[in-house]
């Protein structure tokens, strides 16, 4: 049971990340559902994971959504803000989800 609900909660987790670079929210959405995934490798049910590697990339993707959501709030917090986002964070964010999906060995 425990192995079918790591299953699932991983299958969840590669999905959301190959959306997450698409917008603030489905990103702001993914960076904080990660928080999870500590658990399961402090638990060992993730294995061989770096875990030092795994929190500098958590971080960096916490200080990503971090300034993405304090720049669109200070734009009024407009609906749609695809513009700015592809701007000036959607590479980045790529770029880092790819980091933790390396990190995690799910590449």
């Amino acid at each position: 049971m425990v192995v079918n609900k790591m299953i699932f909660a991983i299958d969840k987790f590669l999905t959301e990340a190959n959306k997450a670079s698409e917008n603030l929210f489905l990103f702001a959405s993914f960076v904080n559902n990660t928080e999870f995934l500590m658990n399961y490798i402090e638990r060992k049910y993730l294995k061989n994971i770096d875990i030092d590697k795994y929190k500098n990339c958590w971080n960096e993707l916490e200080i990503l959504n971090s300034l993405a959501l304090s720049d669109w709030e200070d734009d009024g917090k407009p609906i749609n803000w695809s513009k700015k986002w592809e701007k000036y964070y959607e590479k980045d964010a790529k770029d880092l989800i790819s980091n933790l999906l390396n990190i995690l060995h799910m590449n």
